[in-house]
């Protein structure tokens, strides 16, 4: 059998598919012109069987594929410049309400920023960027000297402290809770501990990710060993006295775990219904 293979658009030869049938078979047509001959004539390549494999902005997928093609999200990135790290040498990963987000230096004065944005591009990134992620990602505050030193000679260190709570009680007040869902963060606490585990609570979820694993019942399944790994920190938690608030707990995170995990399950078993 003759087969022909169209790898990534930034070689040299650049091509449009197009589905041709004929008598006996279906076969694929592949028109190009060299670029760098600077050859503007087309020819013409036939096979069998045509191996695609141009990478995320296809050039070929539209011309083999009828229905419309639907965009869930796009990863977008930036470059923070001499931004400090948490932990040096180690990627960051915040569990924002939006999407995930990916922290890690390229360099030594780099860092390298990777967000998941759902749906639709926003018009302005930059300033989706500062509104909806920004003010998710773990912050700290500087008050008096910390932030701005006076002279000892003023003796104004304590002054301005005070005046640096008042004012940031002015800004926080309307806020109900700097915390997020209770149940969700004693989930992303249990599934850090589960990886802490090390072995196949690594492994699993690891393979998965690469993609040298791809099983659901996997996914599954250490998605609920985690669920149930903070049920067991809910019950760890708590006295003998105050052990029904643990039944109450472990109730919630498991209801938080099935509205989370279920419609996944339910969307996977309509597309290979429908």
């Amino acid at each position: 059998m003759t087969a022909s293979w169209v790898f990534s658009t930034r070689t040299k030869k650049r091509g449009i598919l197009r589905p041709q049938s004929t008598a006996r078979h279906k076969s694929a047509v592949i028109m190009y012109s060299d670029l760098a001959a600077n050859d503007n004539k087309k020819a013409e390549l036939h096979a069998p069987l045509t191996v695609v494999a141009d990478g995320l902005f296809s050039k070929f997928r539209k011309n083999l594929i009828s229905q419309k093609v639907t965009v869930s999200s796009h990863f977008v990135g930036c470059i923070l410049k001499d931004a400090p790290q948490f932990k040096t040498n180690y990627a960051e990963l915040v569990l924002a309400k939006t999407s995930p987000v990916l922290i890690y230096k390229i360099s030594s004065t780099e860092t390298r920023v990777l967000v998941d944005i759902r749906g639709e591009m926003p018009k302005n990134l930059k300033e989706y960027m500062l509104e909806s992620i920004h003010p998710q990602m773990p912050g700290v505050l500087l008050l008096g000297d910390a932030y701005n030193i006076r002279h000892p000679l003023t003796g104004g260190g304590m002054s301005v402290v005070l005046n640096d709570v008042k004012i940031w009680r002015s800004l926080l007040q309307d806020i109900p809770d700097l915390y997020e869902d209770s149940d969700i963060l004693k989930l992303k606490r249990a599934c850090f501990h589960y990886f802490r585990l090390g072995g196949e609570c690594v492994s699993g979820p690891v393979g998965l990710l690469s993609v040298l694993s791809p099983k659901p019942m996997v996914l599954i399944g250490h998605f609920f060993a985690v669920a149930l790994y903070a049920v067991y920190f809910c019950f760890k938690s708590e006295s003998w006295i105050t052990m029904p608030r643990a039944f109450f707990s472990s109730g919630a995170i498991l209801y938080r775990s099935c509205s989370v995990i279920f419609p996944l399950i339910y969307s996977e078993m309509k597309s290979l219904i429908y």
